[in-house]
């Protein structure tokens, strides 16, 4: 963690990942203080309505609503290391899943990602072990099938039919080529909600 300037980290994941789920709770961990933790918030935040709600829902057990294109947020905290003493700004865009989805199936950007995954110092990707879809297999022999009578069986593809691995590669990919920082990245499995 540096007290030079603020650190930014991007929450990469589909849609339903967990990843407002988590900055709900890392926000309550932080804020609340219930739970012992090298990191605190040394003050209170300007800006934490968005915090606040999403931490409500948490706290809740109510399911915390998917951010949405419009809704996207962007939120500041400020941290301090108990044990070192330093402080540091953590910028976190809250981006929509459909923003990862445009990504892989429409093969678009939207300008705020490239503008914030460049300024960014790490990501975090989310992967919900439920909502994994995994890649088809080729069963045996099937490379001897006639072609002739299947033809009314088949079913053009869409790039929603991907394996989430897949899509995951596509969007960490994604994110690579417009990062100027491409050391941090690190994954979290979704275990609840």
């Amino acid at each position: 963690m540096s007290a030079s300037g603020p650190s930014s980290f991007l929450l990469i994941g589909l849609r339903g990942s967990g990843k407002t789920t988590f900055l709900a709770a890392v926000w309550h961990l932080l804020e609340a203080q219930e739970i012992s933790s090298v990191l605190f918030a040394p003050i209170l935040q300007p800006d934490r309505e968005h915090l606040n709600s999403i931490r409500r829902h948490w706290l809740s057990l109510d399911p915390t609503t998917r951010t949405t294109l419009r809704d996207m947020q962007t939120v500041a905290m400020k941290v301090e290391d108990r044990e070192k003493g330093t402080r540091a700004s953590v910028v976190i865009p809250d981006f929509s899943g459909e923003v990862f989805r445009m990504q892989w199936e429409e093969r678009e950007v939207i300008p705020n990602y490239v503008k914030l995954t460049k300024l960014s110092s790490g990501a975090i990707i989310f992967v919900h072990p439920y909502e994994v879809k995994p890649g088809p297999r080729i069963p045996p022999g099937s490379l001897t099938i006639k072609n002739e009578d299947r033809e009314h069986d088949t079913i053009p593809w869409k790039p929603e039919f991907a394996p989430t691995q897949v899509q995951l590669v596509d969007i960490l990919q994604t994110y690579l080529r417009f990062a100027e920082n491409r050391f941090s990245c690190w994954v979290i499995m979704r275990l609840i909600f």
